[in-house]
């Protein structure tokens, strides 16, 4: 399982703050996003500016972990917004996007190689996170992600309907989690 989270605004954040003010935003923001994912058994894959990749086992020890790890965030960045508003007066908006399926482990590059995950799933996960853009802060799963993993009682799931999806062919049902009231 595949999650993109992007930090919205991160352009105006990063030209307002200045470098060093913006990239120890990211730090503590990451930091977060890194420890909640670990909590539910997932891992950072990758740093994409300010963008970060994390996987999940496909079936992991805890039969939702993926989905609880998108309330834990949720609620730790709702708890962090007065402090991230005094000490750097921009509030953290995340949007995430997620699905799960089959991939392959492949190294690549020439000069500076690294084993990077490939496939059809990585890309459809970076497209629903895309396709958070249009919507407040949230997270877009794929139906694929919830038929594997059980909805945790802290989240509500809301069926947004079948999108075509940048690049791909057919289109894939896609669904926004809230925390529930």
């Amino acid at each position: 399982l595949f999650a993109f989270v992007d930090v919205r605004g991160a352009t105006a954040a990063a030209e307002r703050l200045g470098d060093l003010r913006f990239q120890a935003y990211l730090v503590e923001l990451f930091r977060i996003i890194e420890l909640t994912a670990l909590e539910a058994g997932g891992e950072v894959s990758d740093y994409i500016g300010d963008q970060v990749m994390l996987v999940w086992p496909a079936v992991p020890a805890s039969g939702s972990a993926p989905l609880h790890w998108i309330a834990h965030l949720s609620r730790e960045i709702a708890e962090g917004r007065e402090s991230f508003d005094a000490t750097y007066g921009v509030i953290p908006d995340l949007r995430v996007g997620m699905h799960v399926g089959s991939v392959i482990v492949g190294e690549v590059g020439q000069s500076r190689t690294k084993l990077a995950y490939l496939g059809d799933t990585v890309n459809t996960a970076a497209r629903v996170e895309e396709l958070a853009e249009g919507y407040s802060a949230c997270a877009l799963i794929t139906g694929q992600v919830l038929e594997r993993f059980p909805l945790p009682h802290d989240l509500k799931a809301t069926a947004l309907g079948n999108w075509v999806l940048r690049g791909k062919q057919g289109a894939i049902d896609i669904y926004r989690l809230d925390l529930a009231a």
